[in-house]
């Protein structure tokens, strides 16, 4: 196999080996089952949960990690194809190699446009992806012999006439995606939802009892003592995953008035939280505000409106944009903007949010979401949250 060839298939099998993670670490995340955190969640900016969470992490319901890893094994067995010199026509095989390359690149600049300007997250791993593909590309056009774009009708009519191999491949791709997420569906979600809910209610009532002593950063419903059931979670309100989780809670919330639920910040921003490194300013700056809108008793109001609104705020690189969209907010709920940014500025206000991150490091959080059932850690599972926060209040006495 020529060099540059070579290079393509080994950029190939690692794009491969990167699809492989993001699937499984979508199913996992979704659908539960115990990966945890991915391994490249650096921020609330680079965050592999928040792009797997969200809308865009699939395509006619299929993840796009397994598209990306089903296109790239076939571009890999045309790579060996026309780099070996396997087939009857090499000029025609190596072309189509680059075509399909060319979808690669093609689909790597949508998803990048994509969560650049819709989801405003960033995988690493995705990232890495988008490159190995160009890599690819630009290596198989590299080892092209001839013209390509005047061969381009003539090779298309082939796929349909004397090389309709190379058309099974590219149906292979679709066939071979369904499949493979008919069988994980099988595994983690659709025709085994109840077992899922009830392996992950087993493992949370087997876990740890912790004693949360701090005072939340805000409250909702019952007191502790009355209550039938006490949701904590830890956040980030730049954290898209939080967000994610955010949503079945709320429902859960309103149609069961009799459940507490305590909020406490966690900001993965050095500003303010002891246990991060890096440090922007910008998570703090909003669990500031929220901690002084709850001031004015319009705390939830607040912590509503940024996550809601996360995907804009989280556009924002610097402090002043941030309380130039919250105080427009505040402006229509009423809220006292120049006391908010008083209280912001106070010391006190900082030294009240590390206390809480503090209490998150101290009973071993890492990373956000993090929710506690009744003390009892929950495992992260968007697509049965809901389930498990309805067996877990059917559990609780």
């Amino acid at each position: 196999m020529p060099r540059k060839m070579m290079i393509a298939a080994v950029s190939t099998i690692a794009a491969i080996g990167f699809h492989i993670y993001l699937t499984l670490h979508y199913y996992s995340l979704n659908f539960g089952g115990g990966a945890g955190q991915s391994v490249c969640n650096i921020s609330a900016v680079f965050d592999c949960d928040a792009v797997s969470a969200s809308q865009y992490s699939e395509f006619l319901g299929i993840p796009m990690a397994l598209w990306g890893g089903m296109t790239n094994l076939i571009l890999l067995l045309l790579i060996a194809i026309s780099g070996w010199r396997l087939a009857d026509n090499a000029s025609r095989a190596s072309r189509i190699t680059l075509y399909l390359a060319s979808l690669v690149v093609l689909a790597s600049v949508a998803m990048g446009t994509v969560s650049l300007t819709l989801i405003s997250y960033f995988c690493l791993f995705c990232i890495a992806t988008y490159i190995l593909s160009v890599v690819t590309f630009e290596t198989l056009r590299q080892s092209q012999d001839g013209p390509v774009c005047s061969n381009l009708m003539s090779d298309t009519k082939a796929l349909f006439t004397t090389d309709k191999k190379y058309l099974l491949l590219l149906v292979a791709i679709p066939a071979g995606a369904f499949l493979i997420h008919t069988s994980a569906l099988s595994q983690y979600g659709i025709d085994r939802l109840a077992q899922r809910v009830s392996n992950n209610l087993a493992d949370w009532k087997n876990t740890k009892t912790v004693q949360l002593a701090g005072t939340p950063m805000l409250v909702k419903g019952p007191a502790a003592s009355e209550a039938k059931m006490v949701i904590s979670e830890f956040a980030d309100f730049r954290c898209g995953f939080c967000k994610a989780v955010a949503s079945p809670i709320h429902l859960f919330l309103k149609s069961h008035p009799d459940v507490r639920m305590e909020f406490y910040t966690f900001p993965l921003d050095g500003e303010c939280n002891d246990a991060i490194t890096g440090k922007t300013g910008l998570s703090c700056r909003l669990a500031k505000a929220v901690l002084c809108s709850e001031k004015q008793q319009r705390g939830w109001d607040m912590h509503d409106y940024i996550f809601k609104n996360q995907m804009n705020i989280n556009q924002f690189n610097a402090v002043p944009q941030i309380d130039r969209d919250l105080a427009a907010y505040a402006s229509t709920i009423g809220l006292n903007w120049d006391d908010v940014v008083t209280c912001m500025e106070a010391p006190d206000t900082l030294e009240a949010i590390k206390q809480q991150a503090k209490l998150g490091h101290d009973i071993g959080i890492s990373g956000t979401p993090a929710v506690y059932i009744n003390g009892r850690k929950m495992q992260n599972a968007i697509r049965i949250y809901k389930q498990l926060l309805e067996q877990a209040y059917a559990d609780s006495q």
